[in-house]
C-alpha cells in the first residue's frame, strides 16, 4: 500500500521530535543546549556552494498531482500541449563567392543576400542537335542555304552591282576596324594606299625586317580575306604571291605574343651586351610570364635565362629566373638544383629564399616555406621582395588578416622600373584582394583601381573591381555588368564575375545568360572551375534543380576538396534530402577550413533541428550567435530549438532577442506566446496570439502565420475547458462509481494498487468488465496501464469504450471501439457499429505480457463528425477511425478494461494508473 503525503509528513515530523527528544534527556552534543563549555572551537573551511546549481533553469516543469496539505482530489490539470511549430521564413542563403571576393569568414557579411527562386525547368536541357547539315558556305554565312553559288570576280571578290557593306562607316571606323585586322593578320601596305591582309610565308619571315641584307628580299604574301579567313580569291586556288619590296610603304605581323616574341628576340641579336643586357632579361621574364600565349615562350626564356647567365655571373636574376622557367615547365628537380646551387653563392640575397620557398610551397612544404620567408624577411624588412613573398603565401594560405600588412608594406616599397610594372600591378591587386577577402570592400576599391590605372587590361583588378560593385549591394548592379557582352580576351575572373552579376539580377532572362557564361568560365580555366561549378549549383538549386545542384556541387569537390562554397552547397543540398550525415561531413569540411564560417554553423544547426538531434542543433547555434548576435532569425530557431529541449526560460530570452531584433518577426512572437503559455498564463498567451493575426491583417486570410495563431488560440481553450480525472486504485476496494460485470467465471478485485480480472471462463463467449460510466458529450479519453499474466493470456484482454442499449436485463452493444490483445499474441483493433459487421484488425505486431503496457483510446469531433484514435505505448495504431454512434449524447459512454473467452480459458490481467479526459470545470 502506498503511503499518502499527509502519512509521510506526520512520519518524518515524528522521527524528528523523537531525535529531539532523545538528545535533550541524554545530554550528548546535539542537544538543545549546545555542546560542552570547556571545548575549543573548530574552524573548517568549506568550498562555498554554487549558487546556479541551485537556481531552476525555467524549463516547465508538470504540477504535482496534489500539493502537500492541499485537500485531495481525484482531478487534475492536464499537462501543457505540445509544440505545434509555428511557420519559419527561410534562412538568408549564400551567393557564390566571386574569384576574387569575399573569404569564408566574411561570406555572412557580404554574400548573404535573398534571390527568389524562379522555376525554369528546360534551363539546362541539352542543346538538341540539328536535323541537316549545311555546306560550309552556309555555316559560314558566305551564301545562304540552299541557294546557288553565283560566280565571282577574279579581281573583286564581291559582285559589281553589291553593295559595300562598309561604304557609310567613318574614317575612325574604318581605322579601327583595320587596327583589328592587324591583331589576327599579317600586313602589307601598298604604295597605292591599298591594304592587304593574310599571312607572310618568307623563310625566317621574322628577320625581314631586321637584317639589312633582306631589304630587296621579295615578301612571299598569301592573301585572305580579313572577315571570313578564307583565301581572297574564293573560286581558286592562289599560293604566295611574291610582292616587291618598292611597291611596299611598311608591313607587319599579326599582333600575337610569338611572333612579339620572336621579333624581339632577333632585335637582340645574337651577342648580349651591357645595353642588351637589361632587355634580355625583361624579355625572358615576360616570357615566363605570358607562357600560355605563345608555344616556344619557355623555350625562348631558357635560352635567353641561359645567354644572360653567362654574360654577367654575378647577378643572380638571370639563374633566378632559369629556376622559375623550370618551374613553369615542370622540371622541378632542375629547378631545386637550381635554387640550391644559388643558395651556394647568394644565400644572403633575400630574393633566393622567397624564390625557393615559393616552391616548396608547391610541395606542400608549408611549414619549411614558412620558416625560409621569415628567415628571408629577417635579412631586410624594408625589401619590397620579401614582403610581397610573405604576404601572397599567407593569402594562399587564407591567412587574409595576417597577409595585409606585409602587403601594404610592399606597396609602399615597390619598384618603380618600368620593367617591373607587372609587380607593382600584381601587389595592388593582390593587395585588394585580400581586403576584398575580409569584407573591407571600401578599402579594396582604391588599390584596384590604382592597378587598373597602371595596367588598365589587368583582368584580375577588373573582375575585382566588378564584384565590388555588387557584392552585398545587388542595387549597384549596373546595366553594362551584366547585360554587355563578354569580350573574347576577357578571362576566367570576369566571366565568373559577369556570371554571378547575372545571379543577383534575379530573372529568368538573367539565369539563362548566368548559365552560359559561367559554363563559359568553367571551360576557360579547367583548374579553376570549382568556383564556377560551384557557382552553377546555386543557379540549379534556384531554378528547381536539386539534383543537378547537387551534382554541380559534388563536382566542384572533386576539383578542389578544399572549396568552402562547394562544401556549404553540398551539406545544404544533402540536409533538404534528410541526410544528415553527409549534411554533417560536408558542413563539418567547410568549417575545417574556416572554424568562424557562421553559416555553416546555422546550416549545420538547422539540418540537425529539422532531422530531430536538437542537443547538436544548440551546440551549433550557441556559436553561430557567438560570432554573429545580429541575425534575428538564427535568434527564432534557437528558441525553437530550445523550447524541443524543455528550456522554455532560455527559448523565451531568444525570441526575445529576436524580438529586439526584428519586431515584426511572427515565428519570434509566436515562439513567444508559446512560453507564455508553458509558464501557467494562458490567457496572456491567447492575447499575444491574437495580437499576431491582428498584426497581419493587411495579409491574405490564408497568410500561414495568421492560420496559425488561430489554430493555436483555438488549441489552446479547447485544451483548458478538459480536466483529466485519475485513479490509481491505492485502496482495498474498488469505489469511486467504477462497476463490474461478472457472473462468466473471473471475478474483480483489487491488488497492490491495481484493479484485476482473475478466473477462468465458464462458458463460451465468456466476457468480464470493470468500466465507468461518462457523457458521451463530455468525454474525449482513457489510457491505463495494462499487465496481462504470462500463461493466463489464451483469451482476448484489453481496453474499449462503448455505448449499450438496455432492453430489460439485456444489453445491445451499439458502437464499441477497442484494442486488445488476441489470442494468438498479436494486438487487434476492433470497431463494432450497429448493424455492420464488426471490423477487427490486426496491427501485426505483438502485445507483449509480463510487462506493464500503456493504452489510450481518444474520441475527438462532435456528434456525427467523432472520430477514435487508438495507440500504444504512445505509437498510434489507428487515427480518426470514423465512430459517428459514440458522439450521441442520448446515452453514456462505458469506458473500461475487459476481458473475453470461450469455456475453460484462464485469465489474470490488471490495470493501475487510469486516466480519463472529460470536458467540464474541475
Amino acid at each position: 500500500m502506498r503511503l499518502r503525503q499527509e502519512q509521510t509528513v506526520f512520519l518524518v515530523t515524528i522521527l524528528f521530535l523523537g531525535f529531539l527528544t532523545w538528545n535533550l534527556m541524554s545530554g550528548g552534543e546535539a542537544s538543545i543546549r549546545g555542546g560542552g563549555r570547556g571545548k575549543d572551537a573548530e574552524f573548517v573551511n568549506y568550498a562555498p556552494p554554487d549558487v546556479a546549481r541551485a537556481l531552476s533553469d525555467g524549463s516547465f516543469k508538470p504540477a504535482l498531482r496534489r500539493e502537500i496539505f492541499q485537500p485531495p482530489r481525484d482531478t487534475r490539470p492536464l499537462q501543457r500541449l505540445p509544440l505545434d511549430e509555428p511557420p519559419r521564413t527561410v534562412i538568408s542563403g549564400l551567393l557564390p563567392p566571386t574569384d576574387p571576393g569575399p573569404a569564408p569568414i566574411s561570406y555572412g557579411t557580404s554574400l548573404r543576400s535573398q534571390v527568389e527562386p524562379i522555376e525554369l525547368p528546360e534551363i539546362f536541357d541539352a542543346v538538341s542537335e540539328s536535323a541537316g547539315f549545311e555546306t560550309d558556305d552556309a555555316f559560314l554565312g558566305v551564301v545562304k542555304k540552299d541557294e546557288p553559288t553565283r560566280p565571282r570576280s577574279l579581281i573583286n571578290p564581291r559582285d559589281e552591282g553589291e553593295k559595300d557593306p562598309y561604304a557609310d562607316e567613318t574614317s575612325a571606323e574604318r581605322s579601327a576596324r583595320r587596327q583589328g585586322y592587324r591583331r589576327n593578320y599579317a600586313w602589307i601596305q601598298h604604295s597605292s594606299g591599298e591594304s592587304w591582309f593574310g599571312r607572310i610565308e618568307n623563310e625566317n619571315r621574322y628577320a625581314l625586317k631586321i637584317d639589312a641584307d633582306r631589304d630587296n628580299e621579295p615578301i612571299l604574301f598569301v592573301r585572305l580575306n580579313p572577315d571570313t579567313g578564307r583565301g581572297f580569291f574564293e573560286n581558286i586556288q592562289v599560293g604566295a604571291i611574291p610582292v616587291e619590296r618598292d611597291a611596299v610603304v611598311d608591313f607587319g605581323f599579326a599582333e600575337t605574343a610569338t611572333n612579339e616574341f620572336e621579333v624581339r628576340l632577333l632585335e637582340l641579336g645574337p651577342t648580349l651586351t651591357r645595353g642588351t643586357y637589361d632587355k634580355a632579361v625583361a624579355l625572358a621574364d615576360e616570357c615566363v610570364r605570358r607562357r600560355l600565349e605563345a608555344p616556344r615562350a619557355l623555350e625562348i626564356a631558357e635560352g635567353i635565362y641561359r645567354r644572360a647567365a653567362a654574360f654577367d655571373s654575378e647577378d643572380p636574376a638571370p639563374r633566378l629566373g632559369l629556376a622559375n622557367c623550370f618551374e613553369a615547365g615542370f622540371r622541378f628537380e632542375e629547378a631545386f638544383n637550381e635554387y640550391n646551387d644559388l643558395l651556394e653563392t647568394f644565400s644572403h640575397r633575400e630574393v633566393v629564399h622567397v624564390r625557393l620557398a615559393r616552391l616548396e610551397e608547391r610541395f606542400l612544404l608549408l611549414d619549411e616555406a614558412e620558416q625560409r620567408l621569415r628567415r628571408a624577411l629577417s635579412m631586410d624588412r624594408s625589401s619590397w621582395v620579401t614582403r610581397y613573398g610573405l604576404g601572397s603565401f599567407l593569402a594562399r594560405r587564407g591567412r587574409h588578416a595576417e597577409a595585409v600588412g606585409h602587403l601594404r608594406e610592399a606597396n609602399r616599397n615597390a619598384p618603380q622600373d618600368p620593367n617591373k610594372l607587372h609587380i607593382r600591378v600584381g601587389i595592388r591587386s593582390l593587395l585588394g584582394d585580400v581586403l576584398f577577402a575580409l569584407g573591407k570592400l571600401k578599402e579594396a576599391e582604391p588599390f584596384y583601381r590604382q592597378a587598373l590605372a597602371a595596367d588598365p587590361d589587368h583582368g584580375r583588378s577588373r573582375a575585382g573591381l566588378l564584384a565590388l560593385g555588387f557584392t552585398g549591394d545587388p542595387a549597384a548592379l549596373s546595366a553594362s555588368s551584366t547585360t554587355g557582352e563578354i569580350a573574347g580576351e576577357e578571362g576566367f575572373e570576369m566571366l565568373l564575375a559577369r556570371g554571378i552579376a547575372l545571379l543577383y539580377e534575379g530573372t529568368a532572362a538573367s539565369f539563362s545568360r548566368a548559365r552560359e557564361v559561367l559554363e563559359s568560365a568553367a571551360e576557360a580555366d579547367p583548374l579553376r572551375a570549382d568556383r564556377a561549378l560551384a557557382a552553377l549549383s546555386f543557379l540549379a538549386e534556384l531554378t528547381g534543380h536539386p539534383d543537378q545542384a547537387l551534382g554541380f556541387a559534388e563536382q566542384s569537390r572533386e576539383i578542389n576538396p578544399r572549396n568552402a562554397y562547394a562544401l556549404f552547397q553540398i551539406g545544404r543540398l544533402r540536409g533538404q534530402q534528410d541526410d544528415y550525415e553527409g549534411a554533417r561531413e560536408a558542413l563539418l569540411a567547410a568549417l575545417e577550413e574556416e572554424l568562424d564560417f557562421e553559416d555553416a554553423l546555422v546550416s549545420l544547426g538547422e539540418v540537425a533541428f529539422r532531422l530531430g538531434r536538437f542537443e547538436d542543433a544548440e551546440r551549433y547555434f550557441e556559436r553561430a550567435i557567438s560570432l554573429n548576435s545580429g541575425r534575428h532569425k538564427v535568434h527564432t530557431l534557437r528558441g525553437l530549438n530550445h523550447l524541443r529541449l524543455g528550456a522554455v526560460a532560455d527559448a523565451l530570452v531568444d525570441f526575445q532577442a529576436a524580438l529586439d531584433l526584428d519586431g515584426d518577426n511572427p515565428t519570434a512572437a509566436g515562439g513567444l506566446a508559446w512560453c507564455t503559455y508553458l509558464s501557467g498564463r494562458s490567457e496572456q498567451a491567447v492575447n499575444l496570439l491574437a495580437s499576431i493575426d491582428d498584426r497581419r491583417r493587411s495579409e491574405d486570410k490564408e497568410d500561414p502565420w495568421r492560420v496559425w495563431s488561430r489554430e493555436q488560440m483555438e488549441r489552446i481553450q479547447d485544451h483548458e475547458e478538459k480536466v483529466e480525472w485519475f485513479d490509481s486504485f491505492d485502496r482495498n476496494r474498488l469505489l469511486n462509481e467504477w462497476r463490474t460485470r461478472e457472473g462468466d467465471g473471473p471475478i474483480v478485485s483489487m491488488e497492490e494498487g491495481a484493479v484485476k480480472i482473475e478466473g477462468t471462463f465458464t462458458k463460451s463467449g465468456g466476457l468480464a468488465r470493470v468500466y465507468r460510466e461518462w457523457p458521451a458529450s463530455l468525454f474525449v479519453s482513457i489510457e491505463a496501464d495494462i499487465w496481462i499474466e504470462p500463461g493466463k493470456d489464451n483469451v482476448r484482454v484489453g481496453l474499449f469504450i462503448a455505448r449499450e442499449r438496455r432492453r430489460g436485463r439485456e444489453s445491445e452493444i451499439v458502437a464499441e471501439a477497442s484494442v486488445m490483445r488476441h489470442l494468438e499474441g498479436g494486438v487487434q483493433v476492433r470497431f463494432l457499429r450497429s448493424a455492420r459487421e464488426d471490423d477487427v484488425r490486426d496491427m501485426r505486431q505483438p502485445f507483449p505480457t509480463g510487462r506493464w503496457v500503456r493504452l489510450r483510446i481518444e474520441r475527438t469531433g462532435e456528434a456525427s463528425e467523432s472520430a477514435v484514435t487508438i495507440t500504444m505505448d504512445g505509437v498510434p495504431l489507428i487515427e480518426k477511425e470514423p465512430m459517428a454512434s459514440l458522439g450521441s449524447a442520448s446515452t453514456p459512454l462505458l469506458v473500461g478494461l475487459f476481458a473475453e473467452g470461450d469455456n475453460g480459458r484462464e485469465v489474470r490481467v490488471k490495470m493501475e494508473n487510469c486516466a480519463v479526459v472529460f470536458r467540464g470545470a474541475e
